[in-house]
């Protein structure tokens, strides 16, 4: 790249050293410590305090059964066990989180485990209505272009062109972008199982260039990449308007079939148990199925051409976290939802990665579209290889079906149905200020929301609620997340005062409030310091309490007190998805919860709000009015207070 200059996408996302490449730190990051069982615990209980405010009984028998824990030989001796089981592996947490937070779930993947988003992406692809010039284009020709993108991000994590990502100094993994891309949650029982087909190009040729292309209740494939050799691993991505071309013939053939198709994806978002004996069955009525299950299973992603027309990020968001079971497949780990009006979402599975790796490829998407105005262009055309591309036609994947399977198709769809019409979303910006001023007052904008959040909820409901915020654990070998447990004094203490005094009218109970928030913030910060570096106490004492049962030792009565139960079965399911208008989210952990995901930009702060309408505790819609409300006496907080 010497001598030409880069674009902003690639300035921010290309690697500028050669030798710097994606996964060079990855197997020399450190291993996942594990905490003293004395501070997982004293940490558990600071957090379920301002939940028993009221109750101090409650409370000291909870402090009985930690202090006997820490007095209890047996749990040293499962201690040692858990050290030494970290002793063998770089993360010793990995495969049980992999395994319990996710794969022996038997719920169905969508809507209760799969991530969903609006694309934030009109202000350079504005809606295209029906009867405008350009709509009944518009889908393919943005779908070929962001394919077209999103397969650039693909051949740039291949050749491990992008940047490691180092935070203040210190290389965080990069594992997880190995599942992006040719990865899938294949149904078993008792447990699913996860599989990646990825490789880099020094790992050889990819495994599968196929992208399946789901519209109408069928299902297709298109090859967008040609491999040019095998031995170099070299390949070239077809041009947006080859790409296109393939959309365009699906499209079309899709539109002249008398019926729709049998929407063999809908098996895919039942139960893991029925879906797997569906599978099973699948399978069993021809090779010819199975070849087909294994290719969507192995190819890169998966593109749904969906006929509706989202006025906005609210319906996207709706249509993302369900829409139609016909078209979709569950299992995959990247699905890209392209509407009718030329707007798009995503839904992906949570398995194998976390949020931060669609939030990342969709920046990179966002950055590309405006870059190029939105539009394949001469430049982009000079700067790829298209021209080596072999163009092939779709390819329709038609399965053969059995009666048994016709009924199982119509029972997913309504159990589709059902579920998903239990969820309510709200995607919302607020617009008034963001992390701008809060830098000014040097407090952390992400411990600011959380103090919102919490501030929200006392206001709705009176008291606090368990809480958890995501916290990374990246600078770790293969490291994902922990718990950062938000619900403590100092946040109670200010949930309470700023909703106890509305409004602080006297300048003493506005410096009172503002020092509440002072110390909450601050406190924030420090727990998830400690969280991301290891030691927050969930998953420590997970891994206690799983290695007890493995190693068939006695469980503490601790773990099986009804208040520290209570306080693990979070209310407020939170997480930052990054300092940008990317912002999704998946539904709360419990039917009285709430869902609470933001970006944070400089001058905005955008909110993607989940609940279930079955709760007789909840109301989405006054909780997004009260956190509005919320923020705006925040911001008076700060502007009464002197810098």
């Amino acid at each position: 790249m010497s001598g030409q200059q880069l674009s902003m996408r690639d300035s921010l996302y290309l690697s500028d050293d050669n030798n710097e490449t994606t996964f060079k730190y990855d197997n020399q990051l450190p291993s996942l410590p594990v905490p003293s069982v004395r501070q997982s615990v004293f940490k558990l209980l600071d957090t379920i305090r301002p939940i028993t405010e009221g109750d101090e009984h409650a409370y000291k028998v909870v402090e009985q059964k930690a202090l006997a824990l820490l007095n209890d030989p047996d749990v040293n001796e499962v201690q040692e066990l858990l050290k030494k089981r970290a002793a063998e592996r770089k993360n010793w947490l990995e495969e049980w989180w992999l395994e319990f937070a996710y794969l022996r779930s038997r719920k169905p993947l969508i809507p209760y485990s799969n991530m969903a988003a609006p694309l934030p992406i009109m202000q350079y692809w504005p809606i295209i209505s029906p009867g405008q010039p350009g709509f009944d284009n518009v889908r393919v020709q943005r779908s070929a272009l962001s394919t077209y993108f999103q397969l650039c991000f693909w051949k740039m994590l291949r050749h491990e062109r992008m940047r490691p990502m180092i935070h203040k100094g210190v290389p965080w993994s990069m594992n997880q972008f190995r599942y992006l891309f040719n990865t899938v949650r294949r149904p078993g029982e008792p447990m699913d199982e996860l599989q990646s087909w990825f490789r880099t190009a020094k790992e050889g040729p990819p495994e599968s260039v196929e992208i399946i292309v789901l519209y109408r209740g069928y299902i297709h494939s298109i090859k967008p990449v040609t491999i040019l050799d095998n031995n170099t691993s070299e390949t070239c991505i077809l041009s947006a308007p080859q790409i296109e071309r393939q959309l365009r013939r699906i499209e079309s053939w899709c539109r002249e079939q008398a019926t729709s198709g049998p929407g063999i994806g809908s098996l895919t978002t039942n139960e893991r148990s029925v879906w797997k004996e569906a599978r099973d069955e699948l399978m069993g009525i021809s090779e010819h199925n199975k070849r087909l299950l294994d290719r969507i299973e192995r190819a890169l992603s998966v593109l749904v051409l969906d006929d509706h027309t989202p006025a906005g990020t609210q319906e996207i968001f709706e249509l993302s976290m369900a829409g139609d079971a016909n078209d979709r497949w569950a299992d995959k780990s990247i699905t890209s939802i392209a509407f009718k009006n030329g707007t798009f979402g995503a839904n992906a599975d949570h398995t194998p990665y976390d949020g931060f790796c669609t939030g990342i490829m969709t920046h990179y998407l966002m950055t590309s579209v405006e870059e190029c105005a939105g539009q394949w262009n001469e430049q982009l055309a000079a700067a790829s290889n298209s021209s080596l591309a072999v163009y092939c036609e779709p390819e329709l994947l038609e399965f053969q079906l059995s009666p048994s399977i016709s009924v199982s198709l119509n029972e997913s769809l309504e159990h589709f149905k059902t579920t998903t019409k239990t969820i309510h979303v709200l995607h919302s910006t607020f617009g008034h200020y963001g992390k701008a001023i809060l830098k000014e007052h040097r407090m952390h904008p992400e411990a600011f929301v959380q103090c919102a959040i919490h501030a929200t909820y006392f206001r709705r409901h009176g008291r606090m609620a368990p809480a958890y915020v995501t916290a990374s654990t990246r600078r770790f070998h293969n490291g994902r997340t922990e718990t950062c447990r938000s619900c403590y004094t100092e946040m109670r203490d200010f949930a309470k005062f700023i909703n106890d005094n509305r409004p602080p009218n006297d300048d003493g109970r506005r410096a009172q409030t503002y020092a509440l928030l002072r110390r909450s913030v601050t406190r924030f910060q420090e727990l998830m310091n400690e969280a991301s570096n290891g030691h927050g106490c969930d998953r420590h004492l997970m891994g206690l309490y799983l290695t007890a049962i493995l190693e068939g030792k006695k469980v503490p009565e601790l773990f099986d007190d009804e208040l520290v139960q209570r306080t693990n079965n979070y209310i407020l399911s939170t997480s930052c998805s990054g300092y940008w208008n990317v912002c999704g989210g998946v539904p709360p952990l419990v039917e009285d919860g709430y869902g609470c995901f933001y970006g944070i930009e400089d001058n905005a702060i955008t909110f993607g709000l989940t609940a279930y309408k079955t709760s007789k505790e909840t109301n989405l819609e006054l909780f997004h009015r009260n956190l509005f409300d919320v923020l705006l006496e925040m911001q008076q907080v700060l502007l009464n207070s002197k810098l």
